[in-house]
């Protein structure tokens, strides 16, 4: 059910529970403001800080209306066709210099095309979003000197470098850096990790 739903229909059950047991319009309006809090609430913890993956899961596959959450359910789940389906849908539909850049990266690096993914993300290489793209693209190359030159935060975003490098050079520490990088993640952004590194590995 998505949220607009819910809370229409929420606001249907207060209404008719008001009227059958004269409760007051004030009051009503409290629970459904609640209501509201707590879903949302429960949305941003799911897709920012939720340790569970069948959570997560659940939550993009029910919200593929939305092209981020269906490229993030399709990473896991679909097809490369698939995959460029929903970054079509997110380029028509998010004009913005950081979702273009981010999501034309995405669509060369489905085809192993590096050097028109590192063209792609140039436009946002200031940004700390395009500085993680850049060092994750070093680091797919090989170039692992360039890779750790780049500083990163947050953590896990290092730590995702540093496990590429790790199954590059075939470590013993590979497991345990893979591990670290998906350990250090939250919401959608830990799902995303998971299924990269399945991809990674085949």
């Amino acid at each position: 059910m998505s949220y607009m739903i819910f809370m229409f229909t929420a606001a249907i059950i207060i209404g008719i529970v008001s009227g059958i047991f004269g409760l007051s319009t004030h009051l009503m309006i409290i629970v459904l403001f609640i209501l509201a809090f707590m879903s949302l609430g429960y949305i941003l913890y799911t897709i920012q800080f939720s340790k569970n993956m069948d959570r997560i899961h659940k939550f993009l596959e029910k919200n593929q209306k939305q092209p981020v959450y269906r490229y993030a359910f399709e990473v896991g789940n679909g097809s490369a066709e698939s995959q460029l389906e929903a970054i079509d849908a997110i380029l028509k539909k998010y004009k913005s210099p950081v979702m273009q850049a981010t999501y034309k990266m995405h669509r060369a690096l489905l085809s192993k095309n590096y050097i028109l993914a590192m063209q792609e993300i140039q436009t946002i290489a200031n940004k700390p979003l395009g500085q993680y793209c850049i060092a994750t693209l070093y680091a797919l190359q090989g170039d692992h000197q360039q890779a750790r030159q780049i500083p990163l935060k947050p953590a896990w975003q290092q730590a995702v470098v540093e496990a590429i490098i790790a199954f590059n050079e075939q470590s013993p520490h590979y497991e345990e850096k893979k591990q670290q990088a998906i350990d250090l993640a939250r919401g959608v952004q830990r799902y995303v990790n998971v299924h990269f590194f399945k991809d990674l590995e085949k």
